[in-house]
Formats: structure tokens, sequence, C-alpha cells
């Protein structure tokens, strides 16, 4: 993964990905709304998606959630996992 991808790019991949996770055929990764929970009552993922998920983030993206309230904030919604990850990015080239 390149770590100079903007946010923007970011989230598009973890959008996809959270679609494919979920396997929330009747969405299109664009339709998920950057604030929309993604846990229960928000895209409807459970625990074991949301555990899934983690697997993948961590494996494409080299990110490593390390406890429950790291995982509390990251998973809350696509546009704090998207900044949790993109600042993981950042920091492994230093910017």
């Amino acid at each position: 993964m390149d770590p100079t991808r903007d946010l923007g790019a970011v989230t598009r991949d973890l959008s996809e990905l959270i679609v494919k996770v979920g396997n929330l055929r009747h969405l299109k990764p664009e339709q998920i709304e950057l604030d929309q929970p993604l846990y229960r009552e928000g895209l409807g993922l459970d625990s074991i998606d949301l555990l899934e998920l983690v697997v993948h983030v961590e494996r494409k993206f080299g990110l490593k959630i390390r406890n429950d309230d790291e995982g509390r904030v990251a998973l809350k919604s696509l546009r704090t996992l998207a900044d949790v990850t993109h600042r993981h990015l950042r920091g492994a080239t230093g910017a």
C-alpha cells in the first residue's frame, strides 16, 4: 500500500472493503455516508463483521488496532476508520 495516498483514496478503498466484508450487496461503496455508524443501526455490521474488517484493514494497510478502545474509536464510522488509517500511513512516511 502506498503510504503517500490521500485521505480520499484511503476512504474509497475502505468503503469498498466495508461493502465486501459486510456482504452489503445492496450498497455501492460510494453510498456509504462518512458519519454513518458501521455497527448495528448504521450499516448493520455485527461484531463478527467488524472483526473481519479489522483483519482486512490490518493486512491491507499494515495498521494494528491494538485494543478495544482503539477499535471503538476507529470503527465508529467510515470517517473515523479512514482518519485512523490515513494517519497511520502518513506516519509510515514520517509526514
